[in-house]
């Protein structure tokens, strides 16, 4: 079961994930500093006869504190989308395998794709971040649906939400049926995602 889903009912690749997990790093980390401060207080304060050994346990617990302090360094950078994408890319997607707030990561850079829609051996991706390279986001893309096993996709990344909805819309007027590999690209593109 995730936990994830089972406290709010956001899992990775829903929309408002982002946002989601921004929330619940930034509570994990205060928890875990929290805990540690408690700990070095305890070893000072309350139990100095005992207190390395409260000293080691919160030298420990600034482990957790660090990984959560970095989970949401990263999460900072990046937020869901706008709700307007969402309720547009959902009136026009058709039954299409979807995967909103994306952050996928390289060794150089990492991007912010609101939307990936998976179809017929295609992946249309929508960003809106001002910063992020189309032509990046294509080519790594690219390089991991390879590395997947995944031969022969077609990849378009769109930076404009107009012509990315004009697509949908004409896959969907056209009836282009959803493929098993959609869904499995899709699940691909989960494992890789932050």
């Amino acid at each position: 079961m995730d936990v994830a889903k089972s406290f709010s009912g956001v899992r990775k690749g829903d929309y408002g994930y982002l946002d989601f997990r921004r929330r619940s790093s930034l509570i994990k980390c205060l928890v875990f500093l929290l805990a540690t401060l408690l700990l070095v207080l305890c070893a000072r304060v309350f139990f100095p006869s005992i207190g390395r050994i409260f000293l080691i346990l919160a030298i420990l617990s600034a482990l957790p504190a660090a990984v959560s302090a970095v989970s949401l360094v990263m999460s900072m950078r990046f937020k869901s989308g706008r709700r307007e994408v969402y309720e547009a890319v959902e009136a026009v997607r058709n039954g299409a395998p979807v995967f909103y707030d994306a952050v996928l990561t390289t060794r150089e850079e990492s991007y912010g794709v609101n939307c990936l829609i998976f179809l017929n051996k295609n992946i249309m991706a929508y960003t809106e971040y001002p910063d992020s390279n189309a032509a990046s986001i294509r080519s790594h893309l690219t390089e991991m649906a390879r590395k997947g096993g995944f031969k022969d996709w077609t990849i378009k990344v769109y930076t404009e939400l107009p012509e990315f909805i004009e697509r949908l819309s004409f896959l969907k007027d056209k009836d282009v049926r959803v493929l098993e590999k959609d869904g499995e690209m899709r699940d691909l593109i989960g494992q890789i995602a932050l």
